[in-house]
């Protein structure tokens, strides 16, 4: 009867959920491909809205219905939080909630506490900040809770600013904050923000996000320094896991069958078993941002800002392309097309099979990774936020 109940609680919520959606980082499946196509040209004509945004931010929006959501944090030491809604029509702002930071909101120049994307599930909206603060908003803007984890542990500190994005599941919020403190992950339910559960975490630090690994019994999915973990959903309990240097900034990509895995070796697992084995691993592939799987694809721009299209059997080059700059933001794929994004905000759209279709530079930084709903992409910058769509 629990499990139905459960399934029923899915099927309910998903009702409000659209299918285009981009729900958290990297989108609704967290592997950074649409469900949607994205228009394959882009110049000023292109650019329906864009609207200055309050503060500094490197999170990524989420689109959730007829809204865009975004994080911000503004004042001389970030320690204001932002929460704001705009209209996917227009632009106009719908509603715009804010909060102060409880702890401490220190990060690098480049960073922002307005770091980790945010993520919903339909129905609520979580917010977290480089502060260890997370912010739960019903899609109309109404407070449902606030939690300061910074409180519980004060030694949570990173010396660069955290910016693990969370995770929301089966009515449960992920959220990784490990540094060389205070390092845990902790999951909270939904409904009013209480732990369920807490796992300690190598104190390191570490910037890469957990991963939803769907199945009869949730899992999340972490990785680190110390390896790859699943932990059962509802309880935190470990099911296995895969001993790797794994830590750093790009996050894993789940696949039916697989788990690909950057770290000081990109690792692709297979998983259709009771514990993962390795398929294959390669040194020399080194993802910068999060890269992108899809189908018998893999992609990745490397720190040289070359954008990689390789085999998934094997690892084997497809093609290569230039398309320059330093990357933050991860690329994200639409149809049949890679969009990317460089920190100087210079877009470059490239076909699956490797052709340079388009190019356009937003006037601005761009550290967050772009969105895509219902056929249009959305890009954020530090202090503005564009929506390009077809006219």
């Amino acid at each position: 009867m629990q499990r139905q109940l459960m399934a029923l609680a899915v099927i309910l919520t998903s009702a409000n959920i659209g299918y285009s959606d981009w729900l958290g980082f990297r989108g609704s499946n967290a592997d950074g491909v649409a469900t949607s196509d994205a228009p394959i040209s882009c110049d000023e004509n292109s650019v329906a809205w864009s609207t200055d945004t309050p503060g500094r931010a490197v999170s990524s929006p989420i689109v959730v219905g007829d809204q865009v959501i975004v994080t911000s944090s503004s004042g001389l030491r970030q320690d204001r939080l932002h929460v704001i809604s705009y209209d996917v029509r227009t632009g106009q702002k719908r509603w715009h909630r804010q909060f102060w930071a409880t702890g401490r909101t220190q990060c690098h120049p480049t960073s922002a506490n307005a770091a980790p994307t945010p993520a919903s599930d339909g129905e609520n909206i979580v917010a977290f900040f480089s502060s260890n603060d997370v912010v739960c908003l019903g899609i109309n803007g109404d407070l449902k809770w606030f939690r300061g984890l910074g409180n519980d542990y004060p030694r949570a500190v990173n010396d660069t600013g955290m910016a693990s994005s969370p995770m929301l599941a089966e009515g449960i919020v992920v959220c990784q904050v490990e540094n060389q403190g205070d390092s845990f992950v902790e999951g909270l339910d939904v409904n009013n923000g209480k732990p369920l559960w807490r796992l300690e975490r190598p104190k390191l630090a570490n910037w890469t996000s957990p991963v939803y690994l769907p199945g009869d019994d949730g899992f999340v999915l972490l990785k680190s320094d110390a390896g790859i973990s699943a932990h059962r959903l509802r309880s935190g309990e470990q099911a296995w896991d895969y001993e790797a240097d794994a830590g750093g900034i790009p996050s894993m990509i789940v696949t039916q069958k697989r788990i690909y895995v950057p770290g000081s070796t990109f690792l692709v697992l297979d998983r259709t078993g009771e514990q993962p084995t390795l398929a294959w691993d390669s040194q020399k592939i080194k993802p910068d941002p999060s890269p992108i799987v899809a189908g018998e694809r893999l992609y990745f721009i490397n720190s040289a800002g070359v954008l990689n299209c390789l085999d998934t059997q094997r690892g084997d080059r497809v093609w290569r392309l230039r398309i320059g700059g330093k990357y933050w933001a991860s690329p994200i794929l639409a149809g049949n097309h890679v969009y990317a994004v460089n920190d100087a905000g210079q877009l470059t759209i490239v076909s699956k099979e490797g052709e340079k279709i388009a190019q356009y530079t937003f006037d601005g930084n761009v550290l967050g990774s772009p969105a895509v709903s219902d056929g249009a992409l959305y890009v954020r910058g530090a202090s503005k936020l564009w929506k390009v769509a077809d006219r």
